[in-house]
This record gives structure tokens, C-alpha cells and sequence, in this order.
């Protein structure tokens, strides 16, 4: 089952038009277990990745 998690972007994604979504990613490398799915406004929302230790 699908559960998305949004994140609040910073306003530096949004400061360059056209390449949010590289930035957003770049952002994201934050939370590493997170995969972008798409921006919704100022939210990036996610898919959570478990990773197994």
C-alpha cells in the first residue's frame, strides 16, 4: 500500500524556474529513504523506501 509523505521545500528550489524538480532532489538527499514522486506546490511528495540494515 502506497502511503505518500510530503515534505516541505525550502524557497531556494523555486528560486531557479524550470528546475525544481533537480533541486527538489537535491534537497531530498537529506532523507535518503525518500523517493520524490512529484511536487505538489511547496511539497515534495514522497514515497518512503525501507532499507534494510
Amino acid at each position: 500500500m502506497f502511503v505518500p509523505y510530503k515534505v516541505l521545500l525550502p524557497d531556494w528550489v523555486f528560486d531557479q524556474p524550470g528546475m525544481e524538480e533537480e533541486l527538489a532532489e537535491r534537497y531530498l538527499q537529506r532523507y535518503p529513504h525518500y523517493h520524490l514522486i512529484k511536487i505538489d506546490g511547496r511539497l515534495a511528495v514522497c514515497e518512503r523506501v525501507n532499507q534494510k540494515e
